[in-house]
């Protein structure tokens, strides 16, 4: 019975008489690269950014060390002066 059902509803069912929707592709063309300038901008605008948090990074390292050198250094010139004394 339900077989008989199936085969009414699908004989039965016309397709419907609206014709389809155009497709402006032109402006779907335009759409599209500006999406993709936009991404290719958020990319480089990430990357740069990355660039930056790093070359930071590398500076504070490196004044790190100094620091560390400069206090290692005023450690030996103290001892030095007071086994002069």
């Amino acid at each position: 019975m339900s077989n008989r059902r199936f085969f009414r509803s699908v004989l039965t069912t016309e397709p419907p008489l609206d014709p389809q929707e155009h497709v402006d592709t032109e402006l779907w063309k335009q759409w599209r690269c500006k999406e993709m300038g936009r991404q290719r901008n958020r990319y480089e605008n990430d990357e740069y950014e990355r660039y930056l948090y790093e070359k930071n990074m590398d500076e504070e390292e490196l004044i790190n060390t100094w620091r560390m050198y400069d206090d290692a250094d005023q450690m030996e010139n103290s001892l030095l002066e007071m086994e002069g004394k």
